[in-house]
């Protein structure tokens, strides 16, 4: 039936493919943390239609064309990797220049890692007023671009350890001192910005315990 030999696995993978996180799910997610939320809209229709023209063409039965024409899905093959190289090194500059931007936008109240002995003022200015903390989503842009460029387990590996050390530093350690310092202030600023990207990531503290990020 044009192309597609079992109609229940096609579909099956197709929901797979739509709903399991991903390329697709970090490509949106990049777009929104460097260009808001409504780009973010737009990159995820982006990524639905050209989701939907791969599936129209598979049904079409492109995949017996491509089976039967090797030269030409060789030639579809490097040209799209040399797109996702592209786009990765864009995504990696891009991630670098932003880190170091939101860097210079805390002026003196950059610190690496958190000494408890001082004081520093809350930075809501800038792009802090859209994410709290990002330093650390451009970091991720920049894996990620790093991802596309030399893809392989091993910074896929890379890339689960920085998401698992970020989640550490920020919610176990970075936000409990800033509550601390800051009080209200900081509660306040967390209930309504973001935590890696706009508008999502909300803190919420609870009545018993003030102190306890969720």
């Amino acid at each position: 039936m044009l192309g597609v030999v079992d109609l229940g696995v096609f579909i099956a993978g197709t929901v797979a493919v739509v709903l399991l996180p991903g390329p697709n799910s970090l490509y949106v997610l990049t777009v929104a943390t460097r260009s808001g939320v409504r780009r973010g809209y737009a990159g995820a229709c982006g990524v639905f239609t050209g989701d939907a023209v791969l599936m129209l063409l598979t049904a079409l039965g492109a995949a017996s064309v491509l089976h039967s024409h090797p030269a030409v899905f060789h030639v579809i093959r490097w040209v799209g990797a040399a797109y996702l190289a592209w786009l990765g090194v864009k995504l990696l500059i891009a991630g670098i220049a932003g880190a170091l931007a939101a860097q210079i936008t805390m002026g003196d109240s950059w610190r690496v890692g958190v000494d408890k002995s001082e004081r520093t003022s809350l930075v809501t200015n800038g792009i802090y007023q859209w994410v709290r903390n990002p330093i650390f989503s451009f970091i991720g842009i920049s894996i990620l671009g790093y991802a596309l460029v030399i893809p392989n387990l091993w910074v896929l590996l890379a890339m689960v350890l920085v998401f698992v050390g970020v989640q550490i530093q920020v919610r176990f350690v970075e936000e409990p001192y800033l509550l601390t310092l800051h009080g209200e202030k900081y509660q306040s600023y967390a209930a309504s910005i973001g935590r890696f990207l706009p508008a999502l990531g909300k803190s919420r503290y609870s009545k018993r315990n003030r102190g306890a990020v969720k």
